[in-house]
């Protein structure tokens, strides 16, 4: 993990100045982009087993088939009700390559469970970049479904929408598709400002049209592009083609810049590897230090703002526009939250990046982090290993609670019922102020975060006979740029206690 040297860099980039804006980001930033990625060849083969562990924590509402492949669950309301539906993309078999299929679960209140209201397939077949977002793209408050992802033999990327209708039988969930797209480049959603109305509920706001950008073939300029626009008609419940027009490029000068756009996937992970500072302001007109960290050698990529560290393993890249790469990620402890990064390199030391969620605080411009100062924290880095910490089974407190800890899962016990989630140990801060520290993050039976506790961590073994006693101590608190603060005084304490063979350990000592 990079939570040690994220906080190095944040501590000592926070004397700098705010970095100055580059003139190139309005045009990128008035056209974000909804992330479509496709994955290596034979990554998705591993799909049921990477996600074989969370299929334990996160069960869908219905019962589907035992040889079922489930690739992404989300509880979302697409019909302004009391209750949230369940959206599940699974394959019915495990077979890689064979289509997803996309099952929305409504709730019945009469039998009180949920059941299968509408299904569809979709000719997207790559797993690994599969990924679903909901977004009210026609401005009438009830979310779209957005449904993205590539086709494993054609290398395009996809994107399919499905919008609420009525049902031919008059009753229940149905879903049209409104947006089939298939391009050799980027598919874009271009989020126009909404006024108060719409956010007070009182009117509808504007529709969001959907930009296709893919590259001039018969150009002999990189940098040229044919951008395509598809506006929302209602009278067609669709969207619709309205211009196709070429875009002209810059001429590319810088030869190591041309020379990565020309590249394919690996070179362009090459060229992220390690720390980038986020040099966007926010609404307040102050500069976020957030540090974005990219290590391809762990599969791995990563941002710390403040107390709050995300950490998401790299599942799927793809080159589609010249400067462009599309990176998918599943959240360490919980994999079914997926990240989607859509990375547009403006020159060799600033890039840009975009994610599917507008409310989410990755997206800006991000500036390179020295290579000297990147080596100098790589350093300290090493020096500052976790210690051996034998975090196993039960560890219980005189009042009646108890820990189960089966890495990366743990459960908690006590006289109100058990609850479960995911862990993970790592160091925080350096010198005399380093602390290790233990983060728990709970789970509901849906899978979701609902509640997070970081607490210092001590812990100690010791023999007495024939018992050896591991005791843990945690300290609640939280942690930020300046390492951990405790919260409070107070402490909690768990023991665990390993009876051994003395007489096999005396003959072993012989």
């Amino acid at each position: 993990m990079k939570y040690f040297v994220l906080s190095l860099l944040l501590c000592s980039l926070f004397i700098f100045s705010g970095c100055p804006e580059d003139d190139g980001a309005i045009e990128i930033l008035s056209e974000p982009v909804i992330v479509t990625t496709t994955g290596r060849t034979g990554a998705d083969n591993n799909l049921s087993e990477a996600y074989s562990n969370e299929e334990e924590e996160i069960q869908p509402k219905i019962d589907l088939s035992r040889d079922s492949s489930i690739i992404q669950i989300v509880n979302e309301n697409l019909d302004i009700d009391q209750i949230e539906e369940q959206i599940i993309a699974y394959r019915p078999g495990d077979l890689p390559g064979t289509p997803i299929h996309l099952l929305v679960a409504d709730y019945d209140a009469i039998q009180d469970s949920y059941f299968p209201a509408w299904e569809t397939v979709l000719d997207i077949t790559n797993g690994m970049s599969f990924a679903l977002s909901f977004i009210d793209l026609v401005g009438d408050h009830i979310p779209e479904i957005v449904c993205t992802g590539t086709d494993s033999e054609t290398g395009s990327q996809l994107m399919r929408v499905y919008r609420k209708s009525i049902s031919p039988s008059g009753f229940g969930l149905f879903f049209s598709e409104v947006c089939s797209l298939s391009v050799h480049g980027s598919i874009q959603i271009t989020q126009m400002e909404r006024d108060q109305a719409y956010f007070n509920g009182q009117k509808n706001g504007k529709s969001f049209p959907i930009v296709t950008h893919e590259q001039d073939r018969d150009s002999s300029n990189l940098s040229d592009l044919i951008k395509t626009t598809y506006y929302w008609r209602y009278q067609d419940n669709a969207y619709v083609q309205v211009m196709r027009e070429k875009v002209y490029g810059e001429k590319i000068e810088d030869e190591r810049l041309s020379q990565l756009f020309r590249s394919g996937e690996k070179e362009f992970e090459d060229f992220l590897q390690g720390p980038w500072l986020k040099s966007t302001q926010d609404s307040s007109g102050r500069v976020s230090r957030s540090i974005l960290y990219f290590d391809r050698s762990e599969d791995s990529f990563s941002i710390f703002s403040g107390d709050i560290q995300e950490e998401y393993l790299w599942q799927a890249s793809n080159r589609t526009n010249y400067n462009q790469l599309y990176l998918i990620g599943a959240n360490e402890l919980i994999r079914f939250i997926r990240k989607q990064l859509s990375i547009t390199v403006r020159d060799m030391n600033n890039i840009y990046i975009w994610t599917n969620d507008t409310n989410d605080t990755w997206g800006g411009d991000y500036q390179r982090v020295s290579g000297d100062i990147s080596h100098l924290f790589r350093q300290q880095q090493e020096g500052n290993a976790l210690p051996d910490i034998s975090l196993s089974g039960v560890f219980s407190n005189d009042s009646g609670e108890s820990i189960v800890f089966d890495e990366p899962w743990f459960q908690f016990r006590n006289s109100e019922g058990e609850r479960k989630g995911g862990y993970a140990l790592y160091i925080s801060g350096s010198g005399i102020g380093q602390n290790i520290v233990l983060e728990f993050k709970y789970l509901t039976d849906a899978g979701l975060v609902e509640e997070r506790q970081v607490y210092k961590t001590d812990y100690m073994e010791e023999l007495r006979g024939d018992e050896i006693i591991r005791t843990l101590v945690l300290i609640p608190g939280q942690v930020s740029i300046f390492g951990f603060q405790p919260s409070e005084s107070g402490y909690l304490q768990y023991e665990q206690i390993e009876t051994i063979d003395t007489d096999s350990t005396d003959s072993g000592k012989n």
